[in-house]
């Protein structure tokens, strides 16, 4: 399975068999993306002051909800075989961001690169009861699924991409993905949209550290909002690429028509966040600031004053990178390339060995060595684990055991945040887009989503993170402070020693 261990591995199309209690499918699990994938799980060596959280019950388990009132720009996920402080205060259940067991959607719309049906009717029952389910994935398998389900593949190197000549790009020449990871749960009277760094996995969703924001929107009509704007105009764009049933109708009783008209009819304009999505195309004139790297830049034009402090990367797939592109994303994330360093947090084999689920997590970090090499050699690399306990917070400790497979982009001084970005994106041209034509044109290949929130998205005077010794939301002003839960050493930096070894699978 992995070459750290022994084992060898190919960067091929790869099929992991997984035998438990109950039969499960696991559809599209292709090691050349972000998103490997596994169920078997290691036992923690050390359950000590540490909580189990089976995902099963999650919504009945008493809480003691002044934990929750300070507000967060985005929230972790749960994880399983972590001690306390790693959850308390700053971590949601998938079932809670899913609303399972206390509202009941009259439509759902998934999307993700990898999908276990059988662990999702485990943790989310009620998903099958829903009156249609509408999914997104990478490719076109069809699982044997109950009759309120539709499965659509929008993979990019079947559907291809259009270059500006004219001419219709498939196939091999388009190293691309469906790698959106998100929901939609309609109500009758309100959406909530979820977005996630997690697949709909075991591993994924109970035992890594991952990212997700989620926020309800009220229905009401004709309300103009950038949000708004740009998720219908993202939703849009994936009905279109590979077209199908989910341009049909019939979303509630109150919808009837395509699904970007179901999703007209909510009210965005109290959202606290930016929608950054990247859609696979050519992008020019109008479209060039709608999706991946430019999207960013328009947004972050907005903000100059916070241009200050380290720009923080941290993804789960190390992809190649050169310098030229290096300069493109420090100038995207409101650097100077010519003085400014992107910062890239990315574990070490002994973080990935010593983590709850061992070398099995390290699964879920697809790195070749020579991209590795390349970014440890010219010294963007800093480390997931502090060895230096003592300056740890709570948070900070029990996370350390969590191998990280979120993407977040952040930019930080001190412990004040000036923005932060969670999404589906890795380091890639892919994921973010290459520029290209002196800035007049974006190249995307994927499918992503993510969000990006300020202090004015949040409507609070300042960001911190959560790195303080105390791990107590009590040391904050709940009404003019959010926290960005990052669960890595920030303040400072750590830097890789000349011993320290970078993950890298194959």
């Amino acid at each position: 399975l992995l070459s750290n261990c022994g084992f060898s591995t190919t960067p091929s199309i790869t099929h992991f068999i997984i035998m438990s209690k109950k039969k499960r499918s696991i559809i599209n699990l292709t090691s050349d993306t972000s998103d490997d994938d596994d169920d078997d799980v290691l036992p923690s060596k050390n359950k000590k002051s540490c909580i189990d959280l089976t995902g099963d019950d999650d919504d009945e388990r008493p809480r003691d909800t002044s934990l929750h009132r300070q507000k967060m720009a985005w929230y972790l996920l749960e994880s399983k075989n972590i001690c306390s402080s790693g959850n308390e205060h700053v971590a949601k259940s998938f079932r809670e961001v899913m609303n399972a067991g206390i509202a009941h959607p009259s439509w759902v719309v998934l999307s993700n690169m990898l999908f276990d049906w059988g662990f999702l009717s485990d943790i989310w029952p009620e998903l099958v009861s829903v009156d249609r389910v509408c999914i997104f994935q990478h490719d076109t398998d069809r699982p044997q699924l109950p009759a309120n389900f539709e499965i659509h593949g929008r993979n990019p190197k079947v559907h291809g991409i259009t270059h500006p000549s004219g001419t219709r790009i498939v196939g091999d020449r388009i190293w691309g993905s469906h790698h959106a990871k998100f929901a939609i749960l309609g109500y009758e009277e309100s959406v909530r949209i979820v977005i996630t760094t997690a697949n709909f996995v075991p591993m994924d969703v109970l035992y890594l550290s991952q990212g997700v924001w989620y926020q309800d929107f009220p229905l009401l009509e004709n309300c103009v909002s950038d949000f708004g704007t740009s998720l219908i105009d993202y939703v849009q764009a994936l009905l279109d690429h590979g077209g199908g049933p989910a341009t049909r109708g019939n979303w509630g009783s109150h919808f009837q028509g395509s699904l970007t008209k179901a999703l007209s009819r909510y009210d965005y304009t109290g959202a606290t966040a930016y929608l950054v999505p990247v859609v696979p195309g050519y992008h020019q004139g109008e479209a060039l600031h709608r999706y991946g790297q430019m999207r960013v830049r328009s947004i972050l034009s907005k903000y100059q004053k916070h241009n200050d402090g380290n720009i923080i990367m941290q993804f789960s797939s190390m992809a190649s990178t050169n310098p030229s592109y290096i300069k493109q994303l420090t100038k995207t994330f409101g650097g100077d390339p010519k003085k400014d360093r992107l910062n890239i947090v990315w574990p070490t084999r002994e973080d990935i060995l010593n983590s709850t689920q061992g070398p099995l997590a390290g699964s879920h970090l697809p790195a070749r060595k020579d991209n590795v090499d390349k970014l440890h050699q010219g010294g963007y690399l800093y480390k997931w684990k502090d060895k230096t306990a003592s300056r740890n917070s709570p948070l900070l400790q029990a996370r350390e055991r969590a191998v990280p497979h979120m993407k977040s982009m952040t930019r930080i001084l001190s412990d004040r945040v000036a923005w932060s970005i969670i999404t589906s994106s890795n380091i890639s041209k892919s994921s973010w887009g290459d520029i290209q034509k002196s800035e007049t044109q974006l190249y995307c290949q994927n499918w992503e989503l993510g969000i990006l929130v300020t202090p004015d998205t949040l409507k609070c005077d300042r960001l911190l993170t959560k790195q303080q010794s105390d791990n107590s939301p009590l040391t904050y002003d709940n009404q003019s402070t959010a926290i960005v839960p990052l669960p890595f050493p920030t303040s400072p930096l750590v830097p890789y020693a000349p011993d320290d070894n970078p993950w890298v699978s194959f």
